[in-house]
């Protein structure tokens, strides 16, 4: 049994509980700020978002956060759920996928997007493991 029990515990480790949680309190709530903690203050992060949004750029960290301060004044949530991480073997790095339902503010058009978080453990980090959003792009569905 104790053999069973050693990938499982070596997956919780892995697990970016605390991440996936923070990107889904941002997206549900309306609000950038549980992101800043996933973001680095020298690093830069890619953002792609199709038609409504339109925008495709890769920004700092304030940028970043400013763009989605941004676009969740202009989009409403109306549902946010993350369809699981995938992690590569290495473990270095994660992807979530989600799905994000809005309603655009200004005509009241609603919007189905799949968005990929692309987040890179922090070599630095030490103890628990430390994931740093990198990238964030959106597909229309």
């Amino acid at each position: 049994m104790h053999r069973f029990l050693a990938p499982i515990l070596m997956l919780a480790a892995l697990q970016p509980a605390p991440a996936t949680g923070e990107i889904e309190k941002a997206f549900l709530q309306g609000d950038p700020k549980p992101l800043r903690a996933l973001m680095a203050r020298d690093g830069h992060i890619l953002m792609s978002f199709p038609d409504p949004i339109s925008f495709s750029d890769q920004l700092s960290s304030q940028q970043a956060l400013l763009m989605l301060r941004k676009i969740f004044a202009d989009h409403a949530t109306f549902g946010f759920y993350s369809e699981g991480p995938f992690i590569p073997p290495d473990g270095n790095c994660l992807i979530l996928k989600t799905r994000w339902s809005f309603r655009d503010r200004r005509n009241r058009n609603p919007h189905v997007f799949q968005v990929f978080f692309h987040l890179r453990r922090n070599s630095r980090a030490e103890g628990r493991p430390e994931w740093r959003l990198t990238e964030i792009k959106a597909e229309r569905l």
